[in-house]
This record gives C-alpha cells, sequence and structure tokens, in this order.
C-alpha cells in the first residue's frame, strides 16, 4: 500500500479522481457540451448578408456607399483646400436630397478657443496674479490626510464614522477614550 493512500485512509480523506475514473459517457457528453457551445459562440461571427443597391433609403447598402465612397475618395481632400469644399459640398447636396437639413460651421477651433478665454478671462488672471504668494501645499497636505483616513477606515459601518474620522483626523480633535474599549 502507498504512503499516500495510507494517508488518506488514516485521517478519513478522500483521494482526488483521476483521469481514468471518468467514465467514457461524462467524457463524450462534456465534449458534446463544449463542441455545442463552441458553435453557439461562432454563429453570432457570420457576417450579414450583402443589400443591393436597389434596396429602400432607409436600409443600409454597402453597394450604395461605396458610390458616395468613389466621389470622396477620388483626391486627396485636406481641410482648407479646394478639394475639401467640393467634398463638403457633395455631402451636403447628398443630406438635402435625403430630406435633411445639414448646417456647416463656420467657426474654427481657434475661435472657439479665443470665446472660452474670454469668458474665463478673470479666473485665469487671478491665477497669474496669486502666483507664489499663495501656496496649494496646506490644501495637498489635507487632501493627503484625508486620503490616508479613508483609505483606514474600511472596517467602519456607516458613512456617519468615517466623518467622525475625518473631523478627527483633519482638525485634531481629541478621540474619545472609548473608542478602542472592546469590553
Amino acid at each position: 500500500m502507498s504512503l499516500r493512500l495510507a494517508r488518506s485512509r488514516k485521517f478519513g480523506l478522500r483521494m482526488s479522481p483521476s483521469a481514468s475514473s471518468v467514465s467514457f459517457r461524462e467524457a463524450l457528453l462534456s465534449f458534446l457540451f463544449i463542441f455545442f457551445i463552441a458553435i453557439v459562440a461562432l454563429s453570432n461571427l457570420v457576417p450579414p448578408t450583402v443589400v443591393p443597391a436597389s434596396a429602400p433609403a432607409t436600409d443600409f447598402s454597402a453597394e450604395h456607399a461605396i458610390e458616395h465612397l468613389k466621389v470622396i475618395a477620388r483626391v486627396p481632400h485636406p481641410t482648407g483646400s479646394i478639394a475639401n469644399a467640393r467634398v463638403r459640398d457633395y455631402l451636403v447636396e447628398q443630406l438635402k436630397q435625403e430630406g435633411l437639413q445639414p448646417q456647416i460651421q463656420r467657426t474654427g477651433v481657434a475661435s472657439l478657443i479665443a470665446r472660452t478665454l474670454r469668458a474665463h478671462r478673470e479666473l485665469l488672471l487671478n491665477y497669474f496674479k496669486a502666483r507664489k504668494q499663495i501656496s496649494s501645499g496646506v490644501v495637498e497636505g489635507l487632501n493627503n490626510k484625508a486620503k490616508v483616513t479613508m483609505r483606514r477606515s474600511y472596517g467602519f459601518r456607516t458613512f456617519r464614522i468615517l466623518e467622525l474620522a475625518l473631523y478627527h483626523s483633519l482638525g485634531k480633535l481629541p478621540e474619545p477614550e472609548l473608542t478602542h474599549e472592546f469590553f
């Protein structure tokens, strides 16, 4: 008798089943189940059927889209070029034919940035006025203390207890004497 078998009998441990203890029926059922799951997973990878160009306008047709792509991609059309204006006009015309009312944005990125800077001018200038006069070190220190307190408070049951712990650590309040007594 092997030492392993003797130990398993002595301590009442059950030996793990070996590969030979699995029946042919169980192995076949497992294989068929895995095969069925693979077939179901692969059936979702089948591409949709091709819709002809004669399909109604509400259905997407790759053949119809390739006609538009041939017009758009005929020549390179970088931003600001004449070719870009032609492509834009073509797209606007196609959208109008579909019954839509496209709008062309005339403002550039630079004007949007300038408008944002003008809207927040006072706040931006305050940063430069207060430079080297106000330090954010105090706020960063309090933030770090709050993070450490929250990291240590995972066992607290309610938010109110966490809130009290933050008050004590950030406000340097004395902790009550009974905080750590368990009996």
